[in-house]
């Protein structure tokens, strides 16, 4: 069996000929002639080896309509033979397309759990900088309430009274006579000190 790339499942000529105990050249050449009907449909060709020692022969590769039109061709009575050996072959093939498939979906059912997990570690870290903006707003709002607080609440300078001001032009004006405010006996001592200082 052989699978195309266009996905088509065939047979080898060689195959077939195993299968119904026939020469593979004198069906080669059956087929050839059976190939120059527009009914019968495209073949391709192929080298594949046949013995242990790595020997090839060319033969045809068959899909399961032609395959069972050369069977009936070349052994009508072992034509149920080649028809059983498709069944296997489908059946195999259904087998290998149920397991790819399985293993397709756990693999996808893999990514999805880490796409996920990923999803979910992003929200959160999402979630931080959210946060660290809100705190980082916060604390811009608190520190323009307390400028604004220190503003509105700044003490006022006291303003002295009439009387206050008047008893402290009276006291400036008795200090200018009292010797222990005005200078008076530094600028003595000074005066004195410079007359020892000539003599």
């Amino acid at each position: 069996m052989k699978e195309l790339a266009n996905n088509e499942v065939t047979m080898t000529l060689k195959e077939i000929t195993d299968l119904l105990d026939v020469r593979h050249d004198r069906a080669f050449a059956i087929v050839e002639k059976m190939a120059e009907s527009l009914d019968f449909g495209p073949v391709s060709f192929s080298d594949i080896a046949y013995n242990q020692y790595g020997q090839t022969i060319k033969t045809i590769n068959l899909n399961e309509r032609q395959s069972i039109a050369v069977g009936a061709r070349l052994n009508t009575s072992m034509l149920m033979k080649l028809i059983d050996r498709w069944q296997e072959l489908e059946e195999k093939l259904k087998q290998k397309e149920s397991k790819e498939i399985t293993e397709y979906n756990s693999e996808l059912s893999k990514t999805i759990l880490q796409l996920e997990s990923k999803n979910e570690a992003l929200q959160i870290m999402v979630n931080y900088v959210m946060q660290e903006q809100k705190l980082k707003v916060l604390a811009a709002e608190l520190e323009l309430n307390n400028k604004q607080y220190l503003i509105e609440h700044k003490p006022r300078e006291r303003k002295p009274s009439a009387q206050e001001k008047h008893n402290a032009g009276r006291q400036a004006f008795l200090d200018r006579f009292d010797p222990n405010k005005n200078g008076y006996y530094e600028r003595q001592a000074a005066w004195e000190a410079k007359q020892k200082k000539n003599a």
